[in-house]
């Protein structure tokens, strides 16, 4: 007879004679020392998923305890030889324990997390990334443009006028190192202007055919075409004509592709479905399948284009994420299951995650709110996991309005930022800066010990 058989008819004769003893595993049935047990991701995201892989799961249908200090995960079989392991929505570092064939292995297990939280000056509109995602931004204030540095809230006036009266944001351009600004002078609105940024501020174009105001932004797509935004609609002009108008309400960003070939115009609400730009010909390529993109961002080949954005207008209608290709509108993969609104997508650098930023109640109880990343694996959109402050750490409004999103991809950081300054409501609330601990890019396995 094997080992276990002998061992359960051993156990049910004792017990029939009323003696109490430990039927533990047998030795045979023991989980060796030698054999070693590794946790592939030790630092991970919380909410996620903890992978365990041995050689001692092969061959076997049960699965082990594991324990975060003393709070017991769900297990489950991934293959042969792995099991993953349901983390909490909570970071830390914890003590991990795995009981397995009558032994036990030992290590250790942290949940990214909160960093930090501090506030910066006031800011109109949203702030444009020196380059995708990157944490040093072009940022308006009430009068002009600042450099804002988003890891320490620093921020150096870059004497460039803009004026979220005539345009609530600044725009991009199809030029290097090129913001698109719009002043006030006295009451009346100047042309939008192309300011180079870099090495010093310097202007390049401007639309001297158009001083009104922009009401949203301007954008640079190609020489000579020039894109503005309004609170109801979307214009494209083409040496000095109309070449495009559709109805498109509260287009406040603009995302270039890499390459600035390409270009979507983010919105609340399109009415023809939200329009995929070809900037050269300032002509629309094709038409996401959505009816409003509240965030959305490229890969760094300029491939694909990751949205987000509600397919209809009901009460109840969860938001929808999905890849699209960048060349033909083909959806490549898409989920829509209980996401909260997105505000912006950052595509990680240097590992294969995108990072979605919304906003929530700090806590069930009160009226604050906050912002929270959720990461999503980019070749599935598969959820992996998700990061938010403590219930004490809040926007300064107790509303955020609307969240913006960078990464500090070498110090593995993100920071969130409430953009306060986009309505009256708001008007010169400064703007709260979180930062957040993330996942290294690659890391070593832990092996546990016994």
């Amino acid at each position: 007879m094997s080992a276990s058989i002998l061992r359960t008819i051993a156990c049910r004769a004792v017990s029939a004679c009323g003696i109490l003893v430990a039927c533990s595993p047998m030795p045979s049935d023991v989980l060796p020392d030698t054999v070693e047990v590794r946790v592939v991701n030790p630092i991970a995201w919380p909410d996620g998923k903890l992978l365990i892989v041995s050689g001692g799961f092969v061959g076997r249908t049960d699965v082990p305890e594991v324990r975060l200090d003393t709070l017991r995960l769900a297990v489950a079989r991934v293959d042969d030889s792995t099991m993953s392991a349901d983390l909490p929505d909570t970071s830390g570092s914890f003590a991990l324990r795995l009981l397995y064939r009558g032994r036990q292995r030992v290590g250790s297990v942290t949940l990214v997390g909160f960093a930090g939280h501090t506030e910066t000056i006031a800011l109109t509109g949203w702030p444009h990334p020196e380059a995708p995602g990157s944490p040093i931004v072009i940022a308006a204030t009430e009068s002009s443009l600042v450099r804002l540095d988003l890891r320490t809230g620093a921020a150096a006036n870059l004497g460039i006028g803009h004026s979220g009266s005539c345009a609530i944001s600044p725009g991009p351009s199809y030029r290097d190192s090129v913001i698109v600004a719009q002043a006030l002078a006295g009451t009346t609105c100047e042309s939008p202007m192309g300011w180079r940024v870099e090495p010093s501020a310097a202007l390049v174009d401007s639309f001297a055919l158009y001083p009104y105001p922009a009401d949203r932004l301007w954008a640079e797509l190609a020489p000579g075409i020039w894109l503005r935004t309004a609170h109801h609609d979307l214009t494209i002009y083409t040496d000095g004509q109309v070449t495009l108008f559709e109805q498109l309400e509260e287009g406040e960003r603009v995302i270039l592709s890499p390459d600035r070939s390409r270009a979507v115009v983010l919105t609340t609400n399109a009415q023809n479905q939200v329009p995929m730009l070809l900037t050269a010909a300032g002509t629309v390529a094709f038409r996401l399948p959505l009816l409003s993109t509240e965030a959305v961002a490229f890969a760094p080949g300029g491939d694909t284009i990751f949205a987000a954005g509600y397919t209809a207008f009901t009460i109840g209608q969860p938001e929808r994420l999905m890849a699209v290709s960048a060349a033909t509108g083909a959806v490549l993969m898409q989920r829509d299951d209980a996401l909260p609104q997105l505000w912006d997508l950052v595509l990680d650098p240097d590992a294969p995650w995108v990072y979605g930023v919304g906003a929530e109640p700090a806590d069930a109880s009160g009226p604050y709110w906050q912002p929270v990343i959720l990461v999503f694996d980019r070749h599935t959109l598969q959820p992996l996991g998700r990061i938010r402050p403590p219930p004490t750490a809040a926007c300064v409004s107790g509303l955020c309005g609307q969240v913006g999103m960078a990464i500090d991809a070498g110090a593995r950081r993100a920071y969130a930022f409430d953009v306060e300054g986009w309505g009256s409501s708001f008007f010169n609330t400064p703007t709260a800066i979180f930062s957040f601990e993330l996942v290294p890019a690659a890391q070593p396995a832990e092996i546990l010990t016994p």
